[in-house]
């Protein structure tokens, strides 16, 4: 009987298979042979047909998915037997949108664990519901912008529509993950590089920028710093998020590359400041006879570290920030509204680079 509902089961599939395909062909040589309709603008057939190719694009793509499913009484994962314990459907985000497929799941054998899905394992999907374009897709749209602009930007473009909450889990899943083993991939990223030909300047800065925090106690941290006879340094509920780069330079001073890091607010910036340390000292692994600049503003915090940590360079203020201090001396001196004052504008108050 179970033999008979699995073949019925199957026939189906096939029959259900392509449908979208099928369409998508019979819309396309219908467009081919009749006039063009306007009825809604030329835009509007974009979108019928972006639409129609989406489907067909994850009909495709979950045919794909469950060709990764493994239907075994038994399965060895990372050296432990689990039992197939539940099989149904799945849905997982595509890059042309959601898909639901058939897959199983699996326990560890004599244990109450959470179970394991091979398919997921084996197509790479993300935070048990992102394929991996869909991942870095939104990865990369939360990384430029907000959860909310970004729901909004996917709905603009078709495709996948994920929405804001969904894309706000998605970096914070995979950052956990990173962060347990950031260290062991970011060398292994760093072996990946090539050297940089033609680079005789190596530059090593650290900055940072307040941000606000979504916790931040904005009132109560004013409200304490006032009863402690504090003056709030930044706004309140607002703390430094650390940001550092390594770049290469030839020695025309043209940038060749950078690498860029940042991290939330750290006490001192410990994190980034390591992270600066491997990268540079990978550098200077692949090219000895770099000269290092060293650039940070007036903070002494960071100059200990660039001066004990790294290895011996020229030191430098940045031109903004010490721009911003000539600025304010120079209000001091001539006065907000004098000619003097008003001709440094143009230079402290740049567009930052970060």
């Amino acid at each position: 009987m179970g033999s008979v509902a699995k073949i019925s089961e199957e026939k189906a599939s096939s029959r259900i298979a392509g449908v979208a395909l099928a369409g998508l062909l019979k819309f396309i040589e219908e467009r081919r042979h009749t006039a063009f309709n306007d009825n809604g603008g030329f835009e509007a057939f974009e979108r019928e047909v972006r639409k129609r190719f989406s489907e067909a694009e994850r009909e495709f793509i979950g045919e794909e998915l469950e060709r990764l499913d493994v239907t075994l009484p038994e399965v060895v994962i990372d050296g432990v037997r689990h039992r197939r314990v539940v099989s149904g459907r799945g849905e997982y985000m595509t890059a042309a949108g959601p898909v639901i497929v058939r897959r199983h799941r699996y326990r560890a054998v004599g244990t109450n664990s959470e179970s394991e899905c091979p398919l997921e394992r084996r197509a790479g999907i993300v935070e048990g519901f992102f394929t991996p374009l869909a991942a870095r897709m939104g990865l990369w749209a939360v990384t430029h912008l907000t959860p909310a602009e970004s729901e909004s930007l996917f709905h603009e473009l078709g495709g996948m529509k994920p929405s804001r909450s969904t894309l706000d889990r998605l970096p914070k899943g995979v950052s956990e993950k990173w962060e347990a083993r950031r260290k062991e991939w970011e060398n292994a990223l760093r072996t990946q590089e090539e050297a940089v030909v033609g680079a005789a300047v190596l530059a090593v800065s650290l900055d940072g920028v307040m941000a606000p925090m979504k916790n931040g106690q904005r009132e109560a941290r004013r409200e304490q710093s006032l009863q402690e006879g504090k003056q709030t340094r930044g706004p309140a509920g607002y703390r430094e998020v650390g940001c550092g780069c390594v770049s290469h330079y030839d020695e025309n001073g043209e940038r060749l590359r950078t690498v860029r890091n940042a991290r939330m607010p750290e006490s001192k910036k410990q994190t980034l400041k390591r992270q600066l340390v491997a990268e540079v000292d990978h550098a200077f692994r692949q090219a000895p006879n770099l000269r290092l600049v060293k650039v940070a503003d007036g903070a002494l915090d960071n100059w200990d570290f660039l001066a004990k940590d790294l290895p011996p360079g020229v030191e430098v203020v940045d031109f903004y920030h010490a721009a911003e201090h000539l600025k304010r001396a120079f209000d001091h001196a001539y006065g907000e509204a004098s000619a003097k004052s008003l001709s440094l504008i143009h230079i402290s108050e740049p567009t930052r680079p970060y």
